[in-house]
């Protein structure tokens, strides 16, 4: 599934065919992101709460192995 039902939307004349991403985000005029577009500073309150974070995706990551 597709954010803004770009799934639903086909070429014009070609009865069926979907668009490719690269001619949706075209069509909509999106541009790409940088890694330093998305980054955000202090997402976590603390270095405490950064350790949680960390640790618990590790323990689910590990969680599936078992």
């Amino acid at each position: 599934m597709t954010a803004g039902g770009a799934e639903h939307q086909e070429r014009p004349g070609h009865r069926g065919a979907p668009l490719s991403v690269d001619e949706v985000a075209r069509a909509q005029g999106v541009q790409p992101k940088t890694v330093d577009d998305l980054a955000c500073d202090e997402v976590f309150e603390s270095e405490e709460a950064l350790a949680e974070f960390l640790q618990f995706v590790r323990d689910q990551r590990n969680a599936n192995l078992v």
